[in-house]
């Protein structure tokens, strides 16, 4: 799925077009009472994140922005990665929802050592204490255990590995990120398309699920997922 072709204005308007009616239908997802309510909810935060996404590639796209670009497309990898997870079954939709639980846990825990690092006051401390138990109750409510790690990303994946080592070496201050310094038009589009590729596969997805769950059909415009033209 990694694309090198050069990206030009019938990319850019591709990716923009499955998006320009995208606020709509989300709020025809949130206004529907008869379909799924736990897929309503799981596709709808993909889709807001999705599109949020959309806003950070373009710009990053503009800027020629190697490093940002490079964390929109890890992000479009990770979405990839959640929409595959929770399609294989409702199990997996229900885990991915209690992984919430999970990641607040996470924050409250880190929260709470960095308090006592700083030497917070013990109100302060006691209240996350608090936190982090009420948490741990819930995840238990949930039938997980309340050590519960939080789901890997992608360690089953190999095309998602790939990717992510990529983008990696742009993201974080690697040698590459901080010594180099010339322009590489051919990693900028290999950024930008292979990030085009996975907003189809994610729509596709989001496409295939609805349907399974009885929840509004995604807009004709956007449904037309065509690859674009390459000229």
């Amino acid at each position: 799925m990694l694309i090198t072709h050069p990206v030009n204005e019938s990319t850019l308007r591709f990716v923009g077009d499955r998006f320009s009616d995208m606020p709509s239908y989300i709020d025809r997802l949130l206004a529907d009472s008869q379909g799924d309510a736990l897929y309503r909810d799981l596709i709808v935060g993909i889709l807001l994140k999705a599109l949020e996404m959309h806003r950070h590639l373009i710009r990053a796209w503009e800027d020629k922005d190697h490093s940002y670009l490079a964390w929109a497309n890890r992000n479009y990898w990770e979405l990839k990665y959640w929409m595959d997870y929770i399609s294989e079954s409702r199990e997996n939709g229900e885990r991915f929802r209690s992984d919430l639980k999970v990641d607040l846990k996470d924050i409250a825990e880190a929260s709470l050592k960095l308090a006592i690092l700083d030497g917070a006051d013990d109100e302060f401390i006691t209240a996350i204490k608090e936190q982090v138990c009420k948490l741990k109750a819930e995840l238990v409510q949930e039938g997980l255990s309340e050590k519960q790690r939080y789901l890997p990303v992608g360690d089953d994946d190999a095309e998602f590995g790939g990717a992510n080592k990529i983008a990696s070496k742009y993201v974080h201050a690697t040698a590459l990120s901080v010594l180099f310094r010339g322009q590489d038009e051919r990693s900028l589009d290999a950024l930008f398309s292979a990030a085009a590729g996975v907003i189809v596969h994610v729509l596709r997805a989001t496409a295939d699920l609805v349907k399974k769950y009885e929840l509004p059909p995604l807009p004709p415009f956007i449904a037309a997922l065509h690859g674009p033209a390459h000229t």
